[in-house]
């Protein structure tokens, strides 16, 4: 098993502001292959695993790789939530956007060539 650190992107659009404040540090998290039009392989983060509470992507470059040993079924992801970053205050008042960093866990379910 292989692990890796990352961070989302995304987190600043639909409302997911909110969402991404709240994760705790080592909290689950959960993903699906999104039908998105402009990326085939979009990852999109949850923080339930009804799937409902949307967080963020994995950047795209990222995703592909991933999604493609996914579809090889060569490797299965578990994605831990590792730190909530920014928030706060900047100098003019204004509040600053939150970000999430994550673990992803890889566990090779047979060796690829």
């Amino acid at each position: 098993m292989g692990k890796f650190k990352t961070s989302l992107v995304g987190v600043t659009f639909e409302g997911r502001q909110v969402n991404v404040r709240l994760v705790a540090t080592g909290q689950k998290l959960f993903w699906i292959n999104e039908n998105n039009p402009h990326d085939a392989n979009a990852m999109l983060i949850f923080a339930d695993e009804e799937k409902k509470v949307q967080l963020g992507h994995l950047r795209a470059e990222l995703a592909a790789k991933l999604m493609d040993r996914a579809r090889k079924k060569s490797c299965e992801y578990e994605i831990f939530a590792d730190k909530v970053t920014g928030g706060g205050i900047d100098f003019l008042g204004r509040q600053k956007n939150y970000g999430l960093n994550v673990i992803i866990y890889t566990r090779w379910l047979k060796r690829t060539q």
